[in-house]
């Protein structure tokens, strides 16, 4: 039942984040803008290009949302808040575990060649990143307590092994 949760809920985030990709590749609109008085190709994200190597990955928050029945706060977290709230991915063995939520285990693929996606395995939340103008950012969104959804948004760094000396 687990199995067929996550593949709908994937598909359902594929359906949603994946019509941008679409839109910019119709046949009717080769430089890829939506509409016809826009002259500005969309940027096409690139996938973090995560190796057996990266064995942290750290993203520091700037924004974060939360939504729930009766209302939706955005805001800007403060250098302090965002250090408390930072995302940490850990990759041990090959697997990967979202260190900075109970460590749960995540999925990880790459969707469209363009986005790195991660998945708790009991379906609490997911990430999404890519590289985007020489940056690699990230977002991040979860079940809160009760009946509430916090998404945050940010700057994401990779961590490696150090390399072997001789």
């Amino acid at each position: 039942m687990k199995r067929i949760l996550l593949l709908f809920f994937c598909l359902c985030l594929w359906l949603g984040f994946g019509s941008r990709a679409l839109l910019a590749q119709e046949d009717n609109n080769p430089k890829g803008s939506i509409g016809n008085d826009q002259s500005e190709a969309l940027p096409v994200p690139k996938h973090l290009g995560i190796t057996a190597r990266v064995i942290r990955i750290v993203g520091i928050p700037e924004t974060e949302v939360v939504s729930g029945p009766l209302k939706t706060l955005r805001r800007k977290l403060d250098k302090n808040e965002a250090k408390e709230k930072a995302l940490r991915i850990a990759q041990i063995n090959g697997r990967f575990y979202w260190s900075s939520q109970d460590n749960r285990e995540l999925f990880h693929w790459i969707e469209n060649n363009m986005f790195d996606c991660f998945y708790a395995e009991d379906l609490y939340g997911y990430i999404r990143a890519f590289r985007d103008k020489g940056k690699m950012v990230y977002m991040e969104s979860f079940i809160g307590l009760e009946i509430e959804n916090t998404t945050r948004f940010g700057e994401l760094m990779l961590i490696n092994l150090a390399p072997l000396s001789d």
